[in-house]
């Protein structure tokens, strides 16, 4: 049966999902009646469908229903669908059907974020995975598969939402213990194979794996803590780098000092004393190195404190000008409501007045017009004047931060080069040390005596551990130099760069404002400009002047 079943799949022409296939499916699972009447009289929009049913067409490919993005429900049992792709804009999907196709892999389900039901019975699935992100998943159906192991249990174990789970007629669900499995690694489960689990049969399975339960609970919290600790480490890394003094905290610089200063290592091991003095030598380093980070840390706050309230100042003062602005904006446009309903009665009883009478209407027209002319000058120019003052205040705002800040960051700078300085004195203080405890280290070999052979690179005599400490010396400095330059640098080029971004942000904006300002007065004046007018109307020779005597 199955075979003659697959001899009629392989003599049909593999379907494909048009829109012309949409809208008749949807048609015909649409309402029946009059709700089905109205449904086809307002039209079918397939972006705002809810659910359809794709089933028995012979479909092999998933595609076209990117046009479904309001879609809550899709069926697409019954195929011959090889692969799961092409659904990533159906984002508002709760469940889903691929029951019954050739599909091999689950994959691209991760951005079905709200999916709630997912069926994949009876496919070819090997492998239970690609569904990380389904956290509201609730019903899964993946029997008559092809999955062997035991996997999936622990890692749909993670899965809190889900309630239901269909494993029949896979290999796994075959092998003796496998249901107990399942009760025992997945507490959050209600049903299993659509039916209760009953909780007498939970209970026992979990005493039967409690001792893996415990190590697998174990084994989580510490990955917990591991991914807890590596949060907290990139968010302080974070605001480190923010202050400028990343990697200043603890001894990671100390550490980079010796990363390349082999022969520095090996000094610093020949004795008790040279031990003891490497340790002291890292704990004031340290010391000074974790001083620098605080500082930085307090800098940065400040700085924070100063832009917080800037931002705060230039925002109100756009958002004031705007509030003004629109206010005579719309004040204009009221009295122009009127203007030009005056300018049409006057209009329309120029047509029929004659004599004297016309002669004081067209004369009435003029005034009108003039006037109109006239409120569209003076509002422009009200908000050009606004636009131009507020442009004057936030360039002196934006000064008045650039002094302010400057003389924060230069603070910082030269506190920060004083600590330094420190450095470079604990590097010397290290290296006089070292120096004075090798050379009664190696004056303590007598003649007959020399200096053991693994040591003769670097102290085989007092030239050889001069150049040594001498090499040494110089890699630390290099290493704190470098370090002290990229604060420098990098705090240099941020205070350079906000400020320049305020000035083209602000001269931006400031016509883009005009612009619109002189956009919104011409539209003005098109609209001014259609007004139908009379022959016996002359206005051409209303012009600015005009204006100007009223």
């Amino acid at each position: 049966m199955y075979k003659n079943e697959m001899s009629f799949e392989a003599a049909l022409e593999p379907g494909v999902i048009t829109q012309s296939i949409l809208i008749s499916l949807a048609i015909d699972q649409g309402p029946k009646g009059e709700a089905g009447r109205l449904f086809l009289q307002d039209g079918i929009e397939l972006d705002k469908l809810k659910e359809i049913r794709i089933e028995f067409l012979n479909i092999l490919n998933i595609d076209f229903l990117w046009v479904l993005k309001g879609l809550v429900k899709l069926t697409l049992s019954h195929n011959i669908i090889e692969r799961i792709k092409n659904l990533d804009e159906l984002v508002h999907l709760r469940e889903l059907d691929l029951s019954f196709n050739h599909i091999k892999v689950m994959e691209n389900l991760n951005n079905l974020a709200q999916l709630e039901i997912l069926l994949l019975f009876s496919n070819e699935i090997t492998v239970v995975q690609g569904i990380d992100n389904l956290s509201k998943l609730t019903i899964l159906n993946i029997g008559k598969n092809k999955i062997a192991n035991w996997e999936h249990v622990a890692y749909l174990r993670d899965f809190k939402a889900l309630r239901s789970l269909n494993m029949c007629e896979n290999p796994c669900a075959e092998i003796d213990g496998y249901t107990d499995y399942v009760f025992a690694f997945i507490p959050q489960l209600l049903y299993y194979q659509y039916r209760m689990i009953p909780e007498d049969a939970r209970q026992s399975a979990i005493e039967k794996h409690y001792r893996v339960i415990c190590n697998l609970e174990e084994i989580k919290a510490k990955k917990q803590a591991e991914i807890t600790l590596q949060q907290e480490f990139e968010e302080k890394l974070r605001l480190l780098t923010a202050s400028y003094v990343e990697y200043l905290d603890k001894d990671y610089l100390f550490q980079e000092m010796f990363v390349s200063d082999k022969d520095g290592k090996v000094l610093n091991r020949i004795t008790k004393e040279t031990q003891e003095i490497f340790e002291k030598y890292r704990e004031s380093f340290s010391a000074i190195c974790n001083e620098l980070c605080e500082l930085g840390l307090q800098e940065h706050k400040k700085r924070t404190e100063v832009i917080l309230p800037f931002e705060v100042a230039v925002n109100e003062s756009e958002e004031n000008m705007q509030d003004e602005s629109r206010k005579i904006v719309d004040e204009m446009l009221e009295r122009k409501i009127v203007i030009f309903a005056d300018i049409k009665d006057a209009v329309e009883a120029l047509i029929e007045a004659e004599g004297d009478a016309a002669g004081e209407i067209a004369e009435k027209t003029k005034r009108l017009f003039n006037e109109f002319n006239y409120l569209l000058q003076n509002t422009r120019n009200r908000l050009m004047s606004k636009e131009l003052v507020l442009h004057k205040q936030l360039e002196e705002l934006n000064k008045v931060f650039k002094t302010n800040m400057t003389d924060i960051v230069n603070s910082f700078l030269e506190a920060a080069r004083l600590i330094f300085s420190r450095l470079r004195d604990a590097e010397a203080e290290y290296n006089d040390s070292l120096n004075m405890a090798v050379l009664r280290h190696i004056s303590g070999f007598c003649e007959d005596a020399s200096v053991p052979v693994h040591l003769i690179n670097q102290c085989g005599d007092k030239d050889t551990l001069a150049f040594t400490l001498a090499t040494s010396h110089d890699i630390h400095l290099q290493i704190i130099d470098k370090r002290e330059r990229r604060m420098i640098n990098r705090l240099d080029d941020w205070l350079k760069e906000y400020i320049g971004q305020l000035i083209t942000n602000e001269t931006k904006r400031c016509r883009q404002h005009i612009l619109e300002i002189s956009h919104f007065f011409r539209s003005q004046e098109e609209e001014f400009n259609t007004l139908s007018v009379p022959q016996q109307l002359n206005i051409t020779d209303i012009e600015l002047d005009d204006v100007a005597m009223l």
